[in-house]
């Protein structure tokens, strides 16, 4: 099954640099992870497989390391910045080399126009293998359209000028804050299945990188409405979770999306706004980012499809993550089958390590492999004193959204 995926990538990538008839790229959705994967095309002759995100830092290109060092003649003949980067939902940080140039990159028969290349371990930051890089619209791209048309699944970018929004669009006041791009805000009725209501009118973070309808972080009024009500606990890691409702709501003063997922965040880690709205809100649309005027366009599909998470992990635990890389657990599951509250975890611990691992040198996928493991042994610390605790690990899944 990977062979023949990757195979019609392969093909999708030949098609999006050679195909002379328009300016359509094909782009595929991961069915592993839910990202968007587009061919990109470098120095006229070298093909990248590139992970788009709206949410990445305010136009940012970055290219794998392992990818650069088969392709060494995209190293710049200039000196690098050297930073730490990693994700805005993770906690390891991985080494990036910034260097400011012009950088063109071709997107089927459009160059664009980059003033920094960026190179780092993405694998290890992100614990994606499959992308050669990730990237973001140029931040200051003010003489196109990009348009992602999610009804056929191609990128198509338009002149600005010579381009007019379809009239069934509804439009989106759009702005940068500062580090990140792509804020819009509008008006949303929620509906939950108690009958409680909401309504929600907050600038909200555009972030085709991540699966989820809405996002709300805690602090905000919202995260405390949704937290007194009963949900069934979602683990993504267990560094970071949330809670996912189904809800009913309409947006934009007309628009109507039943069973829609909210996730609320409990731990917000490094992301840069209290409500964001993903992927599967946004695939809703055919999106027409227009940075010169500051709208975004979002054209209602006739047919949607949502993206399915899967099985996914009941919650169990989560942390606060100290400067020194150890968690300090903020809550337990109130549930049977939480195996770490049975085995002793409580809130006010310190862990340090995982079966004699310290987290700080712990890698992610170091990490995924002990949630295979039957048993596992938390080194805490608790009222200054350490301890260990054996946890019997519950395997349960329960279906996701």
């Amino acid at each position: 099954m990977k062979s023949a995926y990757f195979l019609v990538l392969a093909i999708e990538i030949c098609y999006g640099c050679t195909n002379s008839g328009d300016n359509r790229i094909s782009f595929t959705i991961n069915p592993e992870n839910h990202l968007i994967n587009i061919p990109v095309c470098l120095q006229d002759s070298i093909m990248a497989n590139m992970l788009f995100d709206s949410g990445a830092v305010n136009g940012i290109f970055r290219l794998d390391s392992t990818f650069v060092a088969n392709h060494p003649s995209l190293v710049p003949n200039v000196r690098p910045n050297l930073e730490m980067q990693g994700s805005a939902w993770g906690v390891f940080q991985v080494p990036d080399y910034s260097y400011t140039m012009p950088l063109p990159v071709k997107l089927g028969q459009t160059t664009v126009s980059y003033d920094q290349l960026h190179i780092y371990d993405m694998k290890r930051a992100l614990g994606i293998k499959w992308s050669d890089g990730i990237f973001n619209m140029p931040k200051n791209d003010t003489v196109n359209v990009w348009e992602w048309n999610f009804e056929h699944d191609y990128l198509e970018i338009h002149p600005v000028d010579n381009f007019k929004m379809p009239e069934d669009c509804y439009l989106c006041p759009m702005k940068s804050q500062g580090y990140h791009a792509h804020y819009i805000q509008f008006s949303m009725q929620i509906q939950c299945a108690d009958g409680d209501t909401l309504s929600i009118s907050q600038p909200c973070w555009v972030d085709m990188g991540i699966p989820n309808d809405l996002v709300i972080v805690n602090p905000s009024d919202e995260w405390m409405f949704f937290d007194k009500k009963d949900s069934d606990r979602i683990e993504c890691r267990t560094d970071k979770f949330g809670c996912f409702y189904k809800v009913n709501a309409i947006a934009f003063d007309g628009f109507i999306m039943d069973s829609m997922r909210l996730y609320v965040v409990d731990n917000p880690y490094a992301l840069p706004a209290k409500y964001i709205v993903g992927l599967n809100f946004l695939k809703r649309f055919n999106l027409f980012f227009n940075k010169k005027h500051g709208i975004l366009g979002l054209q209602p599909l006739k047919k949607y499809k949502r993206l399915d998470s899967g099985k996914t992990k009941r919650f169990y635990f989560s942390v606060k993550v100290t400067e020194n890389i150890t968690w300090i657990v903020t809550k337990t599951g109130n549930h049977e089958t939480n195996s770490y509250k049975t085995a002793g975890l409580q809130r006010g611990d310190e862990i340090t390590g995982i079966n004699n691992m310290p987290l700080k040198t712990m890698t992610d996928e170091q990490y995924e492999e002990f949630q295979k493991k039957d048993t596992l042994i938390y080194d805490i610390i608790r009222d200054g004193k350490p301890l260990k605790l054996v946890i019997s690990v519950d395997k349960t899944e329960e279906q996701g959204d």
